[in-house]
C-alpha cells in the first residue's frame, strides 16, 4: 500500500470510485444544499435510527474484488454507549483505515451512501470506519468552537474517537500508523480538531467543506491535509467570515484558502504554493513540507455546501471528493 501523497500533488483527472445510486444521491445532494445550515449545525437532529445488529453481515455484491466484512461496534465512553460501523476487507495483513465523520444531523448510513467510501475501501484494501455522533448533541460533533448542540451538550467526542482508534488497533487488522480522518461540514471540523490535538494518531486528513479554529490548532507533528471546498458555499463560506448557527447567531469560520495556508505553515512547507487547473476546478499545492506532509486545496467554482460527486452535475460533480481523498492519502494503489 502506497504512503500518502505528502508532496500535495496528485493527478488532475480524478477516476470514479463511485458506483453510487444516482437517484438517491441526487436527493441527498439537493437536501444538503437546501438546508446546509441545518445539516452543519444540527439544530433539528432527531433520534438515531435503530442500531444495526452487532453480528457481521456480508455486503451486497459490487465491483470490489472481494466482499468486505461489515459490522456494528459499540464502545462505552464516560458511561455512554457510542457506536460506529466498520467495513473491513478480507485478508490477513494489516491495513490502513479511514475514519469518516458525517455532517451534523446525518447518520452513518447516510455518510456511506453519499461518499461510497465503503466501496472504495473494498476496492483498494483499506478499512472504512463510520462513527456516529450522539443524539444527545442532536447528531452533531463537539468540534470545540463549533457547531450547534455539540459544544453546548459537552459530549466528549475526542474521547470517543480515542476509544474507537484504540479498539480498532486491538480488535482489527489496522495499522495504527496509517489511520486517516475524513469528514464533511461539521464532521470535517471535528476531523481538524482531532488532528490538531492528536497528530501522533492521524496520518492525514481529507476534508470537504470544512473549517477550523486556528487559535487552538498546534499539532505535535506535521499532518498531510487536503481541503475540498466550493466557492459558493453559504454555510461554511469559502472566503471565511460568519457561518450560521442555531445555538448562537453566527460563529466565525476560517476561509478555505487561509485554512490551507495555515496547515502549510504548521507543516513547515517551503516556498510559495503552485496553482494549476482550469475552471471550475483549481488546485493549490504546498510542497517541500516537513515529513513530506503536503497540503492541497481543491477549489470548485460556484459549488455549494455538500459532498462532491460526479452524479451531482457539472458544478457539484466537478470532482469526485471520495476519489480525490483516497488518492491524496495514497490509498488507491
Amino acid at each position: 500500500m502506497r504512503q500518502p501523497d505528502r508532496s500535495g500533488g496528485m493527478s488532475q483527472t480524478p477516476t470514479g470510485d463511485s458506483g453510487r445510486q444516482t437517484g438517491a444521491l441526487r436527493r441527498v445532494a439537493t437536501a444538503a444544499t437546501a438546508v446546509g445550515a441545518v445539516l452543519l449545525l444540527g439544530a433539528c437532529g432527531s433520534d438515531d435510527e435503530p442500531a444495526a445488529p452487532s453480528s457481521e453481515v456480508a455486503s451486497p455484491g459490487d465491483s470490489a474484488p472481494a466482499t468486505p466484512h461489515r459490522g456494528e461496534r459499540q464502545v462505552t465512553v464516560e458511561g455512554t454507549q457510542r457506536r460506529y460501523h466498520v467495513v473491513i476487507p478480507p485478508g490477513e495483513a494489516t491495513m490502513p483505515a479511514v475514519v469518516a465523520l458525517h455532517d451534523a444531523g446525518n447518520t452513518v448510513d447516510g455518510m456511506q451512501e453519499v461518499t461510497q467510501l465503503d466501496r472504495a475501501a473494498a476496492r483498494h484494501g483499506f478499512a472504512a470506519v463510520f462513527p456516529a455522533a450522539t443524539t444527545e448533541a442532536k447528531r452533531t460533533w463537539n468540534a470545540g468552537f463549533c457547531c450547534g448542540a455539540g459544544p453546548s451538550a459537552g459530549v466528549d467526542d475526542m474521547a470517543f474517537l480515542d476509544a474507537v482508534l484504540e479498539e480498532l488497533a486491538a480488535q482489527e487488522r489496522i495499522d495504527a500508523d496509517r489511520v486517516y480522518l475524513a469528514g464533511v461540514s461539521n464532521g470535517a471540523v471535528m476531523a481538524y480538531r482531532y488532528a490538531c490535538a492528536r497528530a501522533d494518531r492521524v496520518a492525514g486528513v481529507g476534508s470537504v467543506a470544512g473549517t477550523m479554529n486556528p487559535d487552538t490548532c498546534q499539532p505535535s507533528a506535521p499532518v498531510p491535509v487536503v481541503e475540498i471546498h466550493g466557492t459558493a458555499d453559504e454555510v461554511v463560506p469559502f472566503e471565511g467570515g460568519a457561518m450560521p448557527d442555531f445555538v448562537q447567531a453566527t460563529r466565525p469560520a476560517m476561509g478555505a484558502e487561509a485554512l490551507a495556508a495555515r496547515w502549510a505553515e504548521l507543516n513547515g512547507c517551503a516556498g510559495e504554493p503552485t496553482v494549476s487547473g482550469e475552471s471550475p476546478v483549481t488546485r493549490t499545492r504546498w510542497q517541500g513540507c516537513d515529513a513530506q506532509a503536503g497540503v492541497q486545496l481543491i477549489a470548485i467554482e460556484d459549488a455549494g455546501h455538500t459532498w462532491y460527486a460526479p452524479e451531482f452535475g457539472a458544478v457539484q460533480g466537478a470532482v469526485d471528493a471520495t476519489a480525490e481523498i483516497v488518492r491524496f492519502l495514497g490509498l488507491d494503489g
